[in-house]
């Protein structure tokens, strides 16, 4: 049993640390400060924080519940959602391809990786506004949700940790005032 504002807030505060990653990226691109390490970094850290630990948190703990307990799926909010997380996981692995073209020398590529780098955070920032306002407090109705999984057992198995330490090095990189 999970308490539903515990895992609401703890989604909420993963928002904070994906919302300054979008200002990263949104930086970077701002100055053409494409260093293909840091991208990398990025998009590891879209794919492992975002995708396979905030994702799951939402389709395994939050998700069922509240198409059990609240509405059902088809033509819900939660259906929304996660096609929103689809579309996400294809814009992680588009911009992991066109990196890899413009480290294997492709030049040509670099406005297109800009364009969809840019796509993709605008993609993150709509999807989470629909959770804040939308989702979120619909799923407030709920005291508990049941699950097999756990908050804790979720972000240890992508060192959840560790994904807060990297955005925080990027943040002082990029966000720090000069």
């Amino acid at each position: 049993m999970v308490s539903v504002e515990d895992l609401v807030n703890n989604l909420m505060n993963d928002h904070d640390v994906i919302k300054v990653s979008v200002s990263i990226v949104d930086k970077m691109l701002a100055e053409k400060l494409l260093d293909p390490s840091d991208i990398n970094m990025l998009l590891d850290f879209y794919e492992f924080f975002v995708d396979k630990c905030h994702h799951v948190k939402e389709e395994v703990i939050l998700f069922p519940s509240i198409n059990i307990k609240l509405y059902p799926f088809e033509n819900s909010p939660v259906n929304v959602m996660v096609m929103d997380h689809g579309i996400f996981r294809y814009l992680i692995r588009l911009n992991r391809e066109l990196l890899s073209r413009l480290i294997n020398g492709d030049q040509s590529i670099k406005d297109t990786l800009m364009d969809y780098l840019a796509l993709m955070t605008g993609h993150l920032n709509q999807h989470m506004e629909k959770e804040d306002k939308v989702l979120f407090p619909q799923a407030m109705d709920l005291d508990n949700v049941e699950s097999s999984r756990s908050i804790e057992d979720i972000e240890a198995e992508v060192d959840h940790d560790k994904w807060l330490q990297v955005i925080e090095k990027l943040k002082v990189k990029y966000l720090s005032i000069d």
